[in-house]
């Protein structure tokens, strides 16, 4: 008896002191809900002004990373609107933050958004926005803020992911099972390519199920919601090997957000005539200036489109 209380006790302080030494030595795996907001500049949260006002969600894409400021579709649809409407009181605010998935897209239009007074909330869709580009490229513990949405162990999981420890053997197990199922080394897109067949992952359901949410809390908060696919044309065009599967992951994302009451714009078939490599950074999958313009301009048709059905 003795010996297994002194088993027990040897057990709990070996892993305290493992966890000590992972919260001192190592950088979490994920950032906490509070740090949603590294915005790419200062946004007017909550202040009531006259106009047009638009939020914009997204990652990396909506950002702008790689271009300056006058650079990201968010200045270039406040521009267009601008001058198509000939009125100055257009108001494009960028939500974006770089490696976020619609998980804390949707988090940031519950924190941020929803009960503020925005007229329209454009949410651009990466097709790593339901599963994450690389192993490191998610921001919120899934099993932490996907609570409503876990089944069996995943509940437990919830509790054990408060150790940091637990989280990183969790991340990294993912990780060499991921790399023995694809057979290869991994690269992002091999890993996303893997993590978008598990369909019946945590992460995949939640951001599923968080995008009809959105839509449905859009609707009910008096704002339209316009949902963009941001095609990759790097995947596309050389990349990736699985393009069909991509492009059925796409197509399934549009359908969902269309259930959901956003309306879609299907960037991939609008730009099909314009679409290639001339778009993006060289060396990188991010759009150019050109590229990111191409987009705010067809989001600003919509926007219009919508405005000219309300009178």
């Amino acid at each position: 008896m003795k010996k297994g209380i002194f088993l027990l006790l040897y057990i709990v302080v070996l892993l305290l002191l493992i966890e000590a030494a992972c919260r001192l030595f190592m950088s979490p795996v994920y950032i906490g809900i509070e740090d949603l907001k590294n915005f790419r500049k200062p946004v007017n949260l909550g202040e009531n002004r006259a106009g047009i006002k638009i939020a914009m969600l997204g990652d990396s894409f909506t950002y702008g990373s790689k271009v300056n400021d006058e650079e990201t579709s968010s200045f270039y649809l406040a521009e267009i609107l601008r001058e198509r409407l000939g009125r100055e009181d257009i108001y494009v605010e960028n939500f974006g933050i770089s490696g976020t998935s619609t998980v804390e897209q949707y988090y940031i239009f519950e924190r941020y958004i929803k009960s503020s007074d925005y007229d329209f909330v454009v949410l651009n869709f990466f097709i790593d926005d339901f599963t994450p580009y690389y192993y490191n490229n998610s921001v919120l513990n899934p099993y932490i803020f996907c609570r409503e949405y876990e089944e069996g162990a995943e509940r437990l999981l919830y509790y054990l992911n408060r150790l940091r420890f637990v989280e990183m053997s969790i991340v990294y197990t993912d990780l060499f099972i991921t790399y023995m199922h694809a057979g290869v080394s991994l690269t992002p897109v091999s890993y996303m390519i893997q993590k978008m067949m598990e369909k019946d992952s945590l992460r995949y359901r939640c951001a599923r199920e968080l995008l009809i949410k959105m839509g449905k809390e859009i609707i009910q908060s008096n704002k339209k919601g316009i949902f963009v696919l941001i095609p990759s044309l790097t995947l596309y065009d050389f990349q990736n090997p699985y393009p069909e599967e991509i492009a059925g992951y796409e197509t399934m994302a549009m359908l969902t957000a269309k259930r959901s009451g956003f309306e879609i714009i299907d960037t991939l078939t609008e730009l099909r005539d314009v679409l290639d490599q001339r778009l993006i950074i060289q060396n990188d999958i991010h759009y150019n200036a050109r590229g990111y313009e191409l987009i705010a301009k067809l989001i600003a048709d919509r926007i219009l489109e919508m405005m000219k059905k309300q009178i």
